[in-house]
């Protein structure tokens, strides 16, 4: 008996994710299509393992049964494949190994694409071979003719051809010595989490540019803390979720408890684990969650394994949830020509330059970024929030001075000297903090041309702590207004904190080297720090006049 769809939702959120907010106008989703496709997975593929289930028919749980309707139901006008990134976060034992092999044998051989070349990725190659494996047994208990197939009878060699539609299916991993040259149309990457590094990925999207229709589906649990390709990943998917990055074709499933889950709240479990009562057992979580409260060591590996639940670090600055919290009750269109003072973290070469604004009367801070062409079109992220408005190209391979000076003249007020104009600025900036070991050149330009009042703040201890308390302080009072900027956000949530023998804190990014940006905070409180500054706040009284304006 196939399954009810009397009463069957598409609609209803997939992990907190809801495809019909940012889709674009010229997709549809079409349920007809969607049911058939799930009928399909429980028709036609049995599992390829399991105590007692082994060459039984799959059975989708209800998030298993949303991101396949989905996938294949949601198409463009000329039959494409909306989704093109698919990122499944979840923890073990959920149903996961079984749904990455019935994928790829799915897309192996039943959507009717021809030349088509589906890739079961993994860190190594024996993780690869079992998703394989597992992928050609389904395969060949489709009820497909046998004779359609070549290759299943030496598995060793990784590759399955269904000749009707010339498809291959393979298997391949980092440590393959050769993995240049190839152009997948689907690549499934299992257990993300172990991947050492993103040069298979890289490897993997570079080759699928050929494609019409490519797909990248990643299944994975929580990796530990810190700098790898599968929380960058991760990252990337969260900000998707929850409508801070603008990416239409990326479909995220996360299932995770939060640090404000309690993680003895069985409601907690269940949110984190949609497979548990089916694929897991809900006595033997229960015994998993006993053991777990005998030491520390054993809470941080349920936590991770069980929950997804990787921890706030002890020097991450602010818990996200105190951020989303600030008040979002004024316009930005109120700052224009109000008081503030201005902040600007340059960077070196290829990096984000960011101009960062702090208005007292409405304790509000309002960013502007700026990247090298080169970098933007290294990142998706980039060229999303460049898509909308929120990063600004400036500079081929690296960060280009003269634009940089143009925005801020625009902003606060100065003097183009090349087209001998005075620019009355938007805002009525009366102070402006950088740090004379970037931006030597730069401030000297502006001195030249500008009779705005400059304020040199290096970026040590002495000169960001007290700003970074005060900042701190009104986030965690829920006083600041920041807008919800999605760049800032992000920015805000890579900061971490550092802390001198004379206990001054300031806040530094994870490693030098790290992809995750944190120039929007420190110039935030470079802004912050100058207005602190008593010469300064002299600068606000009513009957001080700027001489800019």
């Amino acid at each position: 008996m196939g399954f009810d769809w009397s009463s069957w939702d598409w609609k209803q959120p997939l992990a907190e994710f809801d495809p019909w907010r940012n889709a674009p106008a010229e997709c549809a989703f079409y349920p007809k299509r969607a049911r058939e496709w799930c009928d399909f997975f429980e028709g036609h593929i049995k599992l390829a393992r399991g105590d007692g289930f082994m060459g039984q028919y799959i059975r989708l749980m209800w998030w298993q049964r949303l991101l396949v309707g989905w996938l294949f139901g949601w198409l463009y006008r000329d039959g494409r494949r909306r989704f093109d990134t698919v990122f499944v976060y979840i923890p073990k034992k959920n149903g996961k190994s079984g749904f990455t092999s019935a994928l790829a044998a799915a897309l192996f051989i039943a959507d009717g694409e021809t030349d088509k070349k589906v890739y079961c990725a993994a860190s190594v190659k024996e993780q690869a071979a079992l998703v394989f494996q597992d992928a050609v047994y389904m395969t060949e208990e489709t009820g497909i003719n046998p004779s359609h197939l070549k290759g299943t009878g030496d598995l060793s060699r990784k590759k399955v051809c269904y000749t009707p539609t010339r498809s291959l299916l393979t298997a391949i991993s980092r440590d393959a010595r050769n993995n240049e040259g190839i152009e997948p149309s689907v690549a499934i990457v299992d257990e993300l989490h172990v991947m050492p590094d993103g040069s298979l990925i890289d490897v993997l999207r570079k080759g699928m540019v050929t494609r019409r229709q490519p797909l990248l589906i990643f299944l994975t649990t929580a990796a530990h803390q810190g700098d790898n390709i599968c929380n960058d990943e991760l990252d990337f998917a969260r900000r998707v979720r929850d409508g801070e990055l603008d990416a239409p074709n990326y479909l995220p499933a996360i299932f995770e408890a939060t640090e404000r889950d309690d993680w003895r709240d069985e409601k907690t479990w269940f949110k984190a684990n949609p497979g548990l009562g089916v694929t897991i057992r809900l006595d033997r979580f229960r015994q998993e969650f006993q053991k777990a409260q005998e030491s520390p060591s054993l809470e941080r590996e349920f936590k991770r394994l069980n929950l997804n639940m990787q921890g706030r670090s002890t020097d991450q600055w602010i818990d996200m949830e105190d951020w989303k919290l600030c008040p979002n009750d004024i316009d930005p269109s109120q700052l224009l020509g109000q008081k503030c003072t201005m902040g600007i973290d340059l960077s070196a070469t290829r990096d984000i330059t960011a101009l960062v604004l702090y208005f007292p009367k409405f304790n509000a801070l309002l960013p502007f970024f700026f990247v090298p062409k080169q970098t933007m079109r290294e990142r998706d992220d980039y060229l999303i929030w460049q898509r909308q408005g929120l990063l600004q190209e400036a500079g081929g391979a690296a960060i280009d001075e003269t634009e940089v000076r143009r925005k801020i003249w625009e902003l606060a007020g100065g003097y183009d000297e090349e087209r001998h104009v005075r620019i009355k600025g938007r805002y009525d900036c009366r102070a402006i903090a950088y740090d004379p070991y970037r931006m030597s050149g730069l401030s000297l330009k502006l001195k030249e041309v500008d009779e705005h009042e400059l304020f040199p703040f290096r970026q040590g201890f002495l000169s960001m702590a007290e700003p970074t308390a005060k900042l701190e302080a009104d986030i965690l009072e829920h006083r600041l207004r920041h807008f919800g900027n999605p760049v800032l956000t992000w920015m805000v949530s890579n900061a971490k904190t550092q802390t001198d023998p004379k206990g001054n804190t300031m806040l530094a990014k994870e490693n030098k080297d790290s992809k995750r940006k944190i120039d929007g905070v420190v110039a935030s409180v470079m802004a912050y720090g100058v207005y602190l500054r008593p010469e300064v706040q002299e600068l606000f009284n009513d009957d001080y006049e700027v001489r800019t304006l």
